[in-house]
């Protein structure tokens, strides 16, 4: 196998140390090291070589000199310090040869993370051993590394073969034992003295493999196993228990026996263990014989935890894989290009954690790029193994230039280049400023930390200090030492962690209690597995403690410490103490510890972690008492107990003793339930205000910092308490963090960055093998399996693919402007395996390959999101795109049109609704819910439960309960149904229905239903009952069980859950749905509200186009499966990259679907909704906004119900109240509120953690009594289990949220008639932020210094959320909560209510975009803000500050327009004021002439020759050339009249030499504006067409006949295809005339009735004279108070010289208005003396005079106005044609026709219907009554029939009349007309 090479070639030379220099280059040229992560590019033949050279050093060095450390260090660290060593400036020779150099130790340190050459390494060692080449004696290190297929999914490009070590731990584990039984000789296990191996492996079948073995050989070399839970500790969000555990299992490797549970559990979730393997595993955790047969209650405390510890585990892993798939996309340019744009930035927290491509190049980017004013710094690089200390020193260098930093925690845990230059550059670069300093160097190869300590000691501010040196080999007692010797005097908080360093022993200990500073107040300190402390140091501990010490945690896991100095610590802890954490792991620690902890006074929350020294029984009674106590359901994790946190020390009971910033207490020290419980003493203190609990008061940021303690003994001072005005700087805030499209684009790039990759990842690998074709020239190997798997996706931005084959990038403008989809390419990585099938069946793999980054469609991009070009780019980079800045994105670029996607609003899943039925009807209730898996899943079950209307005796409906079930025909019944999921028992059902036995009402109403399904008795019977009335045909009875067990385990209720043993959960629910039924049926529960928007759900962008993209991937991937196996057929070997390409549809559906607006498509092909893509309405930027806001309801137009469009209650401050559209869609298309906010859904598992945590009891271990008495938790309509008491466990949680510890978004409910506690954190709910209210003072937390700060631009509104001063709301909680609508309503002395917990930020915050512009809302009648709220989207203004550089279809803008006098705040945030859609005017309201009845208007001409109201409207009209091959078909020119047919009836004059006419050119209807030809057919040049020298037609585009104007603009481009595209833009001149439309903002719209010179014009004694008439009569019957107002408002704006606010709910009364104007010398109501124009008198009565915000409306006379004298006809019927673009005429309809016989006007009736329309001219024959023929030019008659014989007589009739006759002749019927002569 190796050939001749001897492995002690390498020794032999001029010296050992020359020649193993020589042998270590010749192996390595590049004088790299061996780690699997560098050995990409070593050869198994390098390999060979290294193995004769580890070989032959292993006889070399010396036998005697043991390794000095003992095993329990050697971890992969250590292996690390060996073997990663890089080369440094003073050391020339690689890690191999210092090995070898330095005689240490006889230990081969072999490290893999490569499957291939893990195997090539151990047949090399194979062959070696049996050459007898190694010493018997060696010690042996291995670490293999078989990781999770998903964390390292990036590498498969580059070493496909690393899946493969997943299936080689048995070959591994075979090397190392005994040897297979073939032969013996081959194992390790018997031949070194001492052999280790690290596995670290996740996937179940390993987990197996290594249990297996660790209970099989027994004598074999000891494993150690670390899981993969190692990673799981760099979740954001974790919980109390997942938090201790990670630690513990980072910490240290340990024997397999600590983790056996978990394995086990992963064997038990993956079901690959076969039955006797689980038994015998289970009976070896049990500590059970192989012989002793299991019991059904030996293994139950065990099988409750596994099934615990698997849930949890599971929820984990999958929060680490999707935080780690996040952290992988990570670039430092892009965040350094953030940060330089961001210039109010003051903090930064960045996790670039597991981000391989991260080196020190992005790192040094990353540091030049850091703002001069950050005051907050957290980075972590955690396993970011690229960085090394080059990068380091760079970043260091730019830390002093931070002259503001206040707080700085880097993570660079694992960052194994990190080296002492490094550190040292950090300790010399501190800034002097830092308050609060974390540090985590754990596992990195530093030599010493003085340098470090020095720049510590040089802070002279700091206050809180973390050091994480874990692992570190080099930390000692004196480096331990100079760390205590340089902690500031002031400092107040320290962690210290040094784990797993061998060195640092009990004297370190010593020296670092004696340099703490005494006024110290938090302290953590971990010495695990530092097998050198012993119980001395835990006295030096005890009795240095500093007395002023608040909270302590110390982990002296693993160490020799007893519980005897456990003991002495807890005695001598300082009375000043809080809360404490003593870890003991592995430690045995006695019951009277546990009594003793319990007794302390002055800890009450203690307890210590550790195994008991006792009995099992015992054991399980003290965790039972545990229990008991505390609500963390596990003793040694969470060690505070909430229920019990007080505190008898009278000395910190009158104020706040404690007001220091805790904020460096980060995650290492303090998690999330420590945080959590000082933040509950904080709220407890604030609330009792010198009671005994009130001692402790921090305030620690769930960031690390940023947060500032708070005196709570004082008062809180009134001038602090903020008012209705500062809510504006809150809005503000959220406004310029969310933006007006924030729904659109959040879920848009959720579906990008998230749910396209779920998608792909839940596709099942595409299987084929060839069939025989039974064609004997084609001859096909039926035994290959091939199977290939889809990977990664890959995005890249917009790009557009030229004709000369290269690619651009595509921005928005060009796409528009070219025609041109504004879509990016998806690639995706596809894995091909070929497997040769054995004679037995098994599968052995050939062949394997990888393609990468395949072609595989172009996504659609939304614009300003992740993937968009315009994605975080300011103001000046817009520009230059040819953008406008004031843009918000949001919309899909299609064929160059803008497409919006409109919301959808949908009926909520998995929510149980019941109903009464109307009757008569079969059915009194109904109990229905829709169940979906998840969010966007393929279809939902839906499941009923009914009762049925008792009809009588004789009758078959008797008052039973039925349900329904998937794919049953007919209705089951319920007792049936719940004896099917394994609940026989009448009793049992009863209990599960009717909760209290003791309710006859209720159990009367199931007694018929129990009675009637008597006969059913046993689960298979109901089994079968239900099987046979399904699609079991012809099946016997064994399969028809096994059909109905797989059909309730996966159809029924599928929300629940779809895996086995799940039908206990199901029937509980089930129960819960018929008590709802019931309880309605019994009058005791209102039905349910099919309207209340908490039970709705909104689609929004992200949601449809997954849900479009799922429907066509997978038909793509049916097609490309067919596609595969024909080719396979045939013989061939499919090419996958051509094959994809040829079956994707992806594209092109997603571009109709787009195009279209038809969205998904059924069985049949057709479209499932209509109307979903929309054009986006450009006319004004108002309905720019509002078209983006947008939701629509899914039903018909036409439905007369009323329900669904009236305005619901819980609409408020979600749904706009005003603006909805008028006619058939009213109430059915609705607008989103300004402040409302979409959720885009967050985990599910985290929340079910915290539950599980804080005292949930699980549904399956409740008994039915539980369910009387507890109450009920709902979470995302799951019922997860029972709680005793709901407030404290609803406090908690919101408690939680408020901390960020759980999401935002998380809606927590609190049913108090029904006792359930609903838990909802799906997508699609509408929620609104709201102030929190302190319940116990009825004052809102946020006040006047937080406003101060958002004002600054300290806060932003994310941190308001932190903070816990405003909280998002749906409208379920909504209903279990008191909102104040104002502050001061909570001032007052008779509040309306003292139990407020929210307060509305701004009622204004109610309306939607349109709504918010119209002035005193409030003042007018709801239909006139209805009317306005339509009508502000037709308002004339300005759409875009860049529509000179926009060519769309049609677009109006208005010449002049003016920023309104009177406005609301909200139009701050809609841009209003930059791009306005109206003028101010001077308006009378009076009679003048008469001209202005009906809702008419007078205006002055003169204003309008002044330019008022003018707009200018552009058109643009489109064509493109079009070739076939090389041959022009279509072609821009000017037509020739000599050779070209067809020339249409215009100017052809205007056109220039390129067909196109020249900019500024006026254009006139039916003017030539694009010359284009078309080549004449062949067969068309032909003699009767025309002379031969014509050989083209005239297709040239002509300006439309009512519209002339002057070319604006001419773009020439080239579209898709590469064809030459043009588009010219006609600019019109609108000036206003009569029967132009106009409003005010207030719904009074009227059309211009007359226009007057200034001079006939009303005039005031000041010489105004109005813009606008409005008549009076306008106002009584609208109501429209807010007009008035307005008018009232502008005129003392105008002459104030200022904005007038007319936001309405606020404290501004007609009154103050109408005195101020009575102040400045007018009359008090606005009223004036006016003088009439035409005769100069004045008028008898004032008239009210003053300025209103008008708009223009696009409803125009010139583009309305319609007439025609002549003109063209229908080619059919000969009549006028229809419409005013196509010239046509008038319709005299069958009621006009009515009202001219009603006049007798016979002649003029005549007139119109006859002689203007189709009068035609007929011969008939006298005779026969026939058409005769007439040849007129020859003056010749003839009757075909009757021939000379005929009398013919010319008569008129219509065209149609003879057009019917003849079509009738052709029915063989024959009309003959009979000639009468008068």
């Amino acid at each position: 196998m190796h050939g001749s090479t001897s492995p002690h070639s390498a020794s032999d030379g001029a010296g050992p140390f020359e020649s193993h220099k020589a042998c270590a280059r010749k192996a390595f040229p590049r004088c790299g090291f061996i780690d699997g992560i560098e050995c990409r590019g070593i050869s198994r033949e390098q390999l060979q070589r290294f193995a004769a050279f580890a070989a032959a050093n292993c006889n070399l060095w010396p036998v005697n000199d043991q390794p000095k450390l003992g095993i329990s260090t050697m971890s992969f660290n250590h292996l690390n310090e060996f073997l990663i060593l890089p080369t440094t400036e003073d050391q020339d020779c690689s890690a191999v040869e210092l090995v070898a150099e330095k005689p240490q130790s006889s230990v081969l340190f072999i490290s893999h993370r490569w499957g291939d050459l893990l195997v090539d390494f151990l047949d090399c060692l194979t062959s070696y051993y049996r050459a007898k080449e190694l010493r018997e004696d060696s010690f042996m290190w291995m670490c293999v590394f078989a990781e999770r297929q998903h964390s390292l999914q990036r590498h498969l490009a580059v070493e496909p073969s690393f899946i493969r070590a997943l299936t080689r731990a048995e070959h591994v584990l075979q090397m190392l034992g005994r040897g297979s039984e073939y032969d013996p000789q081959s194992g390790f296990g018997p031949f070194f003295s001492r052999a280790w191996c690290l596995l670290e492996v996740s996937k179940a079948m390993e987990l197996k493999k290594v249990v297996d073995y660790a209970v099989v050989m027994a004598d074999g070399p000891q494993i150690l196993v670390e899981s993969i839970l190692d990673q799981v500790g760099q979740m954001e969000k974790k919980t109390p228990r997942s938090t201790a555990r990670c630690t513990r299992l980072r910490e240290s490797t340990f024997p397999i026996e600590v983790l056996v549970t978990g394995l086990q559990l992963d064997i038990q979730a993956a079901h690959t263990a076969a039955e006797a393997d689980h038994d015998r595993i289970l009976k070896y955790i049990a500590g059970l014989r192989p012989d002793h047969v299991l019991e059904p209650g030996d293994m139950r405390p065990f099988q409750e935890d596994l099934r615990k510890f698997n849930a949890r585990l599971r929820a984990e892993l999958a929060l680490a894989s999707w935080f780690q798939a996040v952290q992988s996309q990570t670039d430092a340019k892009r965040l350094a290009r953030a940060l330089i744009g961001d210039e109010t930035r003051t903090s930064l927290m960045k996790n670039f954690a597991y981000s391989s491509r991260f080196d020190d190049r992005q790192l040094a980017i990353l540091a030049a790029a850091l703002p001069s004013h950050l005051r907050h710094l957290e980075l972590s690089f955690w396993m970011c193994s690229e960085i090394g200390s080059p990068g380091l020193r760079a970043f260091c260098k730019t830390l002093p230039q931070l002259k503001q930093l206040e707080t700085l925690t880097l993570d660079f845990q694992m960052c194994s280049r990190i080296g002492q230059t490094g550190i040292d550059a950090l300790g010399l670069c501190l800034p002097a400023t830092i308050v609060s300093l974390s540090l985590n160097f754990e596992r990195t190869h530093i030599r010493s930390v003085l340098a470090l300590s020095k720049g510590i000691a040089s802070l002279k501010n700091l206050r809180v200090l973390g050091l994480d040196f874990g692992g570190i080999d080099n930390i000692d007692d004196r480096q331990v030492s100079g760390i205590s010797e340089c902690l500031p005097p002031r400092l107040i908080n320290l962690h210290l962690a040094l784990r797993g360093c061998p060195y640092f022993t009990t004297l370190g200990v010593h020296s670092l209690v004696l340099g703490l500073p005494p006024d110290m107040s938090m302290l953590s300190l971990n010495f695990s597995s530092c097998d050198r402390i012993n119980n001395d140091a835990v006295k030096w501990l005890a009795h240095k403690l500093p007395r002023m010490l608040k909270v302590l945690r110390v982990d002296l896991s693993d160490t020799q410490v007893d519980d005897a100095a456990a003991m002495l610590l807890m005695q001598r802890l300082p009375s000043a103490l809080q809360g404490a954490k003593i870890s003991l792991g592995n430690t045995r620690v006695s019951p009277s510890i546990q009594r003793a902890c319990r007794k302390l006074e002055t800890i009450r929350s203690l307890l210590v972690d550790g195994a008991l020294r006792s009995q099992p029984a015992e054991k399980l009674a003290i965790a039972r008492r545990i229990r008991r106590k505390s609500p963390a359901k596990r003793s040694g994790t969470t060690t505070i107990d909430t229920s019990e946190f007080s505190f008898a020390s009278p000395t910190f009971s009158s104020k706040a003793h404690f007001t220091r910033s805790f904020s460096g207490f980060g995650d290492a020290s303090v998690g999330p339930s420590i945080r959590f419980l000082l933040s509950l003493t904080h709220q407890t203190g604030k609330r009792g205000s010198g009671s005994a609990g009130s001692c402790l008061n921090t305030s620690i940021g769930s960031s690390g910092w940023g947060s500032e303690a708070a005196d709570e003994g004082e008062d809180v001072d009134e001038a602090l308490q903020i008012h209705q005005e500062d809510s504006w700087v809150i809005i503000d805030s959220f406004f310029q963090e969310k933006g007006l499209v924030f729904q659109q684009l959040g879920s848009f790039d959720q579906f990008i960055v998230y749910e396209m990759q779920r998608v792909v990842d839940a596709q099942t690998p595409i299987e084929c093998s060839p069939q025989d074709q039974y064609n004997p020239e084609e001859k096909v190997d039926s035994k290959k399996v091939y199977v290939w798997k889809f990977g990664q996706l890959h995005f890249n931005k917009p790009t557009v693919d030229e004709t000369d084959g290269t690619a651009r990038i595509l921005t928005p403008r060009e796409a528009r402007l070219r025609n041109l989809s504004y879509a990016a390419p998806v690639f995706v990585d596809i894995e091909r395996k070929v497997y040769q099938v054995n004679e037995d069946g098994e599968r052995t793999l050939t062949q394997e390959d990888n393609y990468s980054k395949v072609f595989l469609m172009r996504m659609p991009i939304m614009v300003r999101t992740e993937y968009c070009w315009l994605k975080n780019a300011n103001d000046r980079v817009l520009t230059e795109f040819g953008e406008c800045p004031l843009d918000q994105g949001g919309y899909f670029i299609i064929n160059g049109s803008e497409k919006v996607l409109i919301a959808l609003e949908r009926m909520a899943n998995n929510f149980v609704y019941a109903f009464a039925k109307k009757q008569p009807s079969k059915y009194a209730w109904v109990c229905e819910i829709r169940s979906a898996l998840f969010e966007g899943s393929a279809g939902n079950s839906g499941f009923a439960v009914k009762l049925l209307t008792n009809m009588g005796s004789k009758s078959y409906c008797r008052g039973q309960l039925v349900c329904t079930c998937p794919y049953i025909r007919t209705e089951i019944p319920l007792v049936i149904m719940f004896r099917a999921l394994g609940i026989v028992a009448d009793r049992d059902i009863l209990e599960r229905i009717v909760f209290d036995m003791s309710d006859f009402a209720m159990l009367n109403a199931c007694r018929l239903s129990i009675e009637d399904a008597a006969p059913i008795s046993t689960q298979e019977m109901a089994l079968d009952y239900i099987a046979k009335r399904g699609p079991t045909m012809g099946a016997t009875r064994d399969m028809r069980i096994q059909y109905a067990r797989e059909l309730l385990q996966k159809e029924l209720l599928p929300h629940i859950g779809r895996t086995r043993n799940i039908e206990g959960r199901k029937a509980y629910f089930i129960g819960y749905m018929t008590n709802r039924l019931l309880l309605g049926f019994l009058g005791r529960n209102p039905e349910d509200d099919r309207d209340h928007f908490g039970k709705k759900r909104i689609d929004l962008a992200g949601a449809l186009v997954s849900a479009s993209f799922t429907g066509l991937w997978r038909k793509s991937v049916k097609d490309l499966r067919k596609l595969l196996q024909r080719q396979l057929d045939k013989g061939k070997i499919p090419d996958i990259v051509e094959c994809v390409k040829q079956a994707s549809c992806l594209s092109q559906g997603m571009k109709y679907q787009f195009a279209t607006g038809n969205w998904g498509q059924d069985k049949q092909g057709k479209p499932v909704r209509t109307g979903i893509s929309q054009g986006l309405n450009r006319l004004t930027f108002m309905a720019t906004l509002s078209h983006l806001r947008r939701m629509i309801t899914p039903l018909a137009r036409s439905g007369k119900l009323v329900k669904p469009r009236q305005l619901h209650n819980t609409h408020w401050g979600l749904v706009c109240p005003a603006e909805t559209p008028e006619g058939q869609a009213v109430g059915l298309v609705k607008n989103i509120s300004l402040m409302c906010w979409i959720t885009l859904g967050s985990a599910q598992t985290i929340i079910e953690d915290f539950l599980d945590e804080w005292g949930v009891l699980d549904l399956m271990e409740c008994t039915p009594d539980h369910i009387k008495t507890y109450s009920k938790v709902f979470l995302n309509g799951i019922w997860v289990g029972m709680h005793k008491n709901p407030a404290e466990l609803r406090n908690t949680l919101q408690s939680l949220r408020r901390r960020k510890d759980i999401d935002s978004e998380v809606s927590i409910q609190q049913d108090l008639k029904n006792n359930e506690i609903r838990i909802s954190s799906d997508c699609g709910r509408c929620s609104r932020p709201l102030y929190i209210v302190d319940y116990e003072e009825q004052k809102v937390l946020i006040n006047n210094a937080h406003v101060d700060k958002v004002k600054k631009g300290e806060w932003e509104w994310g941190t308001l959320m932190r903070e816990g001063l405003i909280e998002y709301l749906d409208a379920e909680e909504e209903e279990c909560s008191m909102i104040a609508m104002f502050i001061h309503d909570l001032v007052k002395t008779k509040a309306y209510c003292k139990t407020y917990t929210h307060a509305e930020i701004h009622p204004a915050m109610i309306f939607g975009i349109c709504a918010s512009i119209i002035p005193f809302p409030d003042h007018n009648m709801s239909p006139r803000n209805v009317f306005q709220s339509a009508m502000g989207k037709q308002a004339i203004g300005v759409f875009g500050t860049n529509f000179y550089a926009r060519m769309d279809t049609f677009a109006c803008v208005m010449c002049y327009p003016m920023k309104p006098f009177v406005g609301t705040r909200s139009m701050n945030y809609l841009r209003f004021r930059e791009m306005p859609a109206g003028v101010n005017t001077i308006v009378m309201i009076m009679c003048y002439t008469g001209y202005n009845q009906e809702d008419s208007l007078m205006l002055s001409q003169s204003a309008v020759d002044r330019g008022f109201m003018r707009a200018v409207s552009y058109r643009c009209y489109a064509a493109e050339e079009k070739f076939e091959g090389k041959k022009p078909v279509d072609e821009f020119c000017r037509p020739h009249d000599h050779r070209t047919l067809g020339i249409k009836n215009g100017d052809y004059s205007k056109l220039d030499s390129d067909g196109l006419a020249q900019p500024g050119t006026r254009i006139l209807g039916d003017d030539v504006l694009i010359g284009r030809t078309s080549v004449l057919p062949p067969d068309m040049i032909r003699e009767e067409v025309g002379p031969k020298k014509y050989d083209r037609k005239d297709s040239s585009i002509l300006c439309r006949t009512a519209e002339s104007g002057v070319v604006d603009q001419v773009m020439v481009s080239l579209n898709k295809d590469g064809y030459k595209f043009t588009k010219v833009r006609l600019r019109t001149l609108k000036i206003p005339e009569v029967g132009d439309k106009f409003a005010s903002r207030h719904g009074q719209k009227g059309t211009l009735g007359i226009m007057y010179r200034q001079e006939d014009l009303p005039f005031t004694h000041f010489g105004i004279t109005p813009d606008i008439i409005m008549n009076p009569h306008a106002i009584p019957s609208r109501m429209t108070i807010g007009h008035l107002v307005e008018q009232l408002t502008g005129k003392v704006g105008a002459l104030v010289g200022c904005q007038g606010d007319a936001t309405p709910f606020t404290r501004v009364t007609v009154k103050d208005i109408s005195s101020r104007l009575h102040d400045m010398g007018f009359q008090r109501f606005g009223n004036e003396k006016v003088w009439n124009g035409h005769t100069g008198r004045p008028l008898t009565n004032k008239i009210f005079v003053g300025p209103v915000y008008y708009q223009r409306l696009k409803h125009m006379v010139s583009d309305k106005v319609q007439s025609r004298s002549r003109g063209p006809v229908q080619t059919l019927v000969r009549q006028p044609t229809e419409g005013r673009a196509k010239e046509g005429g008038l319709r005299f309809g069958e009621m006009e026709r009515d009202c001219i016989i009603s006049h007798g006007a016979a002649k003029f009736l005549k007139e119109r219907l006859f002689d203007v329309s189709d009068a035609h001219r007929v011969h008939v024959c006298d005779k026969c009554g026939l058409f005769a023929v007439a040849r007129l030019s020859k003056d010749t008659y003839e009757c075909k029939l009757c021939k000379d014989a005929a009398r013919v007589s010319q008569i008129c009739l219509p065209y149609a009349c003879k057009l019917m006759i003849q079509e009738l002749m052709t029915m063989n019927i024959l009309p003959r007309l009979t000639l009468v002569v008068q």
